[in-house]
């Protein structure tokens, strides 16, 4: 197993506008080798990515955030006999994906907030492919889940 990973984050202080310093940025960035290759039901992605923006100020507070995995190696495909004249064994991948996530909260007072949660705000789904031709095998798409609020801190 080698790899490496890059990542970054900043809080934007050095502007001089305060509606600018109240934000952060991060990314992260991996890249991943194995060998042997993992084994059926191994979902092991070579390249992931990771990013967000926060804004942070007085009583408002507002991050997006996202994933990015790459194609992804999930095994060869069992139910084609490997003695059949089309396509046996056929290795399976998913798709690259996309994943976004989004929280916003403004503070009524020490103790209460009141919050909006986008848990897979954008999804692209699971698409499981075969990758000598092409051919999908399966989509997977998921919905949002939106979750609002009012949170107490004691």
């Amino acid at each position: 197993f080698r790899g490496i990973e890059l990542s970054y984050s900043q809080r934007l202080g050095f502007f001089d506008n305060e509606y600018l310093r109240a934000f952060s940025v991060f990314g992260t960035y991996s890249q991943f080798n194995v060998t042997p290759r993992p084994r059926n039901g191994t979902r092991f992605f070579p390249r992931a990515a990771t990013g967000g923006v926060t804004w942070s100020l007085g009583k408002f507070y507002f991050q997006v955030n996202g994933t990015w995995t790459d194609e992804t190696f999930v095994g060869e495909d069992d139910k084609v006999s490997p003695t059949a004249a089309l396509y046996p064994r056929d290795e399976a991948y998913f798709k690259p994906r996309t994943i976004l996530f989004m929280n916003a909260r403004y503070k009524l007072t020490d103790t209460f907030s009141v919050f909006v949660s986008g848990d897979r705000a954008y999804d692209s789904g699971k698409i499981w492919f075969y990758k000598s031709d092409g051919r999908v095998r399966q989509i997977e798409n998921y919905g949002s889940q939106w979750s609002v609020g009012v949170k107490a801190d004691f």
